[in-house]
């Protein structure tokens, strides 16, 4: 089952998100959340070649960014 909305990734159980996961939520592509997270954008952590993006820190900065664009 694919996660599509933010609040999804909110109410997950787990403690990161895939790449997948935010590209499918944000409507970029997996390649610009790569680049974002190789430019320490978005926090993650490193399994072999594999990027996991922490939930906690990744929920925190869109709350940011949403509040940034209220304003």
């Amino acid at each position: 089952m694919a996660i599509r909305r933010l609040k999804d990734l909110e109410e997950s159980e787990r403690d990161y998100l895939t790449v997948s996961e935010v590209s499918e939520v944000l409507g970029i592509s997996p390649a610009t959340i790569r680049k974002q997270v190789e430019q320490h954008d978005i926090p993650i952590i490193k399994i072999g070649r594999n990027y996991r993006i922490l939930k906690e820190p990744f929920m925190r900065l869109m709350q940011a960014n949403s509040t940034d664009t209220e304003e």
